[in-house]
């Protein structure tokens, strides 16, 4: 308002004068999607509709208590009230929504993805286990086998990181563009869901690889 000092200064809204008390830090009126607007908060019991009230106990029995006082100063308006976490739930909803469906295709996408690269090391370590078998005989260890069994999906599971990462680094940046305050993307959010990604798909093509490294190699090469 162009004041360097604006305690003590007289203001008139809507016709009203009256004099500034205090200044308050910036906060949101309305929904995060929206930038903080300017406000002025003045007290006139006369015009005032709406109390925010909160209570120390039981729900119940105080709104038998709000809604008697209410019917004692305003008989003529009926007592209506909201619970104030419902809403904010109901103006983040859409989110709320978005997050439960990331959460449950994240999860199927997962399981699936686990089962193909179960299927795909399973036939992988069958057709290779004759070899296998003689890397074995010739004093190859396990470490080393499953090394050697997993090193491809290791490559892919790298090129689909790859592939991955601008394209959900596009979504997530026109998602939260939507909003006024909103988190930076760093890139430790895609370092910690790497390191994941190849965690879950180590432990997957590894236990395979574990099995057919640790089978006995009599076995794979008794036809030879």
């Amino acid at each position: 308002m162009g004041f360097d000092n604006p305690l003590e200064k007289n203001m008139s809204v809507w016709g009203m004068k009256g004099k500034i008390i205090g200044v308050v830090k910036n906060f949101h009126m309305s929904s995060m999607y929206d930038p903080i607007e300017p406000l002025i908060i003045r007290y006139d019991v006369r015009n005032t509709s709406v109390a925010f009230i909160r209570t120390h106990i039981n729900t119940q029995e105080g709104l038998q208590a709000i809604e008697k006082l209410t019917r004692k100063l305003s008989p003529a308006f009926p007592f209506q009230y909201e619970f104030l976490d419902r809403e904010y739930e109901q103006a983040y909803k859409s989110e709320m929504t978005l997050s439960s469906l990331a959460n449950i295709f994240a999860l199927v996408s997962i399981f699936i993805s686990c089962l193909g690269l179960l299927g795909l090391s399973a036939f992988s370590a069958d057709q290779r286990a004759k070899e296998v078998g003689i890397r074995k005989v010739h004093g190859a260890t396990i470490g080393k086998l499953v090394v050697m069994l997993s090193r491809d999906y290791t490559r892919l599971m790298l090129i689909a990181f790859i592939i991955a990462v601008p394209i959900a680094y596009y979504l997530m940046r026109q998602w939260l563009n939507d909003f006024t305050f909103r988190i930076e993307l760093g890139g430790g959010i895609f370092i910690v869901a790497g390191l994941l990604t190849f965690l879950i798909g180590a432990l997957t093509v590894g236990y395979k690889s574990y099995y057919a490294a640790t089978a006995n190699p009599v076995k794979s090469l008794k036809d030879e």
